[in-house]
């Protein structure tokens, strides 16, 4: 068996196998409606690698996005909340976007996060 971070102990409490260096897999039975039934949960530490780089795209091109905004309000183009509100809401979702954004409501400068980080102004 390969080195593993994870104490065997925990291993073998959680039915925890490593089926390679970069793959680990989780075993779990349980009863539903009467019935056994088993779940293999895998975890490969190469695809969560290559996953990130696409998603960080992602989160770049809404940057882009907002910047776009950002500066057509600067330039006075767009002044209505509403409207700049739906202009974002529009492009993100266009580029199926949205779900990495959070949005709120609130009155200028319109402040814009991503999922999980700091306002961004």
């Amino acid at each position: 068996m390969l080195s593993s971070p994870i104490p065997e102990k925990i291993r073998n409490k959680y039915g925890i196998r490593e089926i390679d260096e970069d793959t680990i897999s989780i075993e779990m039975k349980r009863e539903e409606d009467g019935e056994e039934v088993r779940y293999i949960i895998c975890h490969n530490r190469e695809k969560v690698k290559d996953d990130r780089n696409p998603r960080e795209q992602m989160l770049d091109k809404g940057e882009e996005i907002m910047d776009k905004v950002r500066k057509m309000i600067k330039a006075g183009r767009l002044k209505d909340h509403d409207k700049v509100l739906k202009r974002i809401v529009k492009n993100l979702t266009k580029k199926n976007l949205d779900k990495y954004f959070d949005w709120e409501i609130s009155p200028p400068p319109f402040p814009i996060s991503t999922a999980g980080s700091e306002t961004i102004k």
